[in-house]
Order: structure tokens, then sequence, then C-alpha cells
């Protein structure tokens, strides 16, 4: 592990930078948690909007919502 990573690592908080182009650079374990997100779903590079439509998918799930189709 790299030192800026086990920087954020070692952060009680929930983590996350993206970049300009909207796309995730890195996060940490505690903001995994704290959005249920699994690490193979929140890779580098991942566009933001996808991160967000996994959230908003696994939420309506949680309420019993489906998609309209």
């Amino acid at each position: 592990m790299t030192i800026p990573a086990a920087v954020l690592e070692g952060m009680d908080h929930g983590v996350v930078v993206v970049d300009a182009g909207l796309r995730l650079l890195t996060c940490n374990s505690n903001w995994r948690k704290m959005f249920q997100m699994p690490q193979e779903r929140a890779r580098e590079g991942t566009p933001w909007a996808e991160v967000m439509r996994q959230r908003v998918e696994q939420d309506a799930a949680a309420l019993g919502w489906t998609r309209a189709e």
C-alpha cells in the first residue's frame, strides 16, 4: 500500500476523489462501507455517473421499487 493510500485508509471519514472528467480516482473503505459499494464496483476510472447509478439502484431495491420498462 502506498503512503497516500495508507493515509486515506487511516481516516475515520469516508473519502472519495473524482477527477475533472468525473471519473473515480480513489476512495477509502469507510466510503465504500457508507455507500454499501463493493470494492469491485468502485474501481479507479469508473465514471461517477455509473457509481451514482449503482447507488440509486441499491436504494430503489431496498425500498422495493422496480424499474419502469
